[in-house]
């Protein structure tokens, strides 16, 4: 047996089994003295230098883990005269099933087992369609809006013909955030002119235009104020 069957043997059986703490630490501190002594059958170990591996000043305390792991199957000893010290010896033949946890697996398995699988299985290619929301007309030209400049109504309004400011058209919207009375968002500048066009037309410019216009007003008379507060 090898200093790892040794171990290993006994924390197997320290996991069905109980075993004082001090035993458990004199176990293990006598396998690194058999080892360091090259696995002799029997070892030399007085109480002295007993009590100082296990480092416990208590000879009964000592005595009392010694005679446990003799109980269990662990150790036995003789009892040493005047200037010889105790021996003690390594055993596990007494424990219960000990040898067992001891055994390797076997190191070669059959060569053929029963009922094998098949070569090849099947592969079953799952596929997951992911639904895309089509985008309306409404939706698309709602984030393709971009705010027109006042170049570009004026260029629009001259082509129609229809008298409308465009620098009041512009201010009035952008004030709004671009929305219309109702809070909606504009999602096309030209047809907001054409409303306005065709108020004017009906001689009914609306509270569109005319708080468009008025705001155009009052955001020019705004400008002139501030740079007439910059000059003083």
């Amino acid at each position: 047996m090898t200093y790892i069957d040794y171990l290993n043997g006994f924390n197997r059986w320290l996991e069905n089994n109980s075993l004082a703490p001090l035993a458990q630490v004199m176990y293990f501190r006598l396998l690194d003295v058999f080892n360091r002594a090259g696995w002799p059958e029997w070892v030399s170990v007085d109480t002295l230098k007993l009590m100082t591996i296990v480092q416990c000043e208590v000879k009964t305390t000592v005595f009392r883990a010694r005679d446990a792991l003799v109980e269990t199957g662990f150790l036995e000893y003789k009892r040493g005269k005047k200037g010889q010290p105790n021996k003690y010896h390594l055993t596990c033949g007494f424990v219960s099933g000990y040898d067992s946890l001891l055994n390797p697996l076997p190191k070669t398995l059959p060569e053929t087992l029963p009922n094998p699988l098949p070569e090849t299985l099947p592969i079953y290619k799952t596929k997951t369609k992911t639904k895309t929301k089509e985008k309306t007309p409404t939706e698309s030209k709602r984030k393709a809006f971009s705010p027109p400049g006042v170049e570009e109504v004026r260029s629009y309004c001259l082509e129609r013909g229809n008298g409308i400011n465009p620098q009041s058209f512009v201010d009035y919207y952008a004030a709004r955030g671009w929305k219309y009375g109702q809070g909606k968002p504009v999602v096309d500048w030209k047809a907001a002119v054409r409303t306005w066009e065709n108020r004017r037309r009906e001689g009914k410019h609306g509270a569109d235009q005319n708080l468009g216009e008025s705001a155009g007003a009052s955001f020019h008379g705004w400008r002139a104020k501030s740079a007439l507060d910059d000059a003083d």
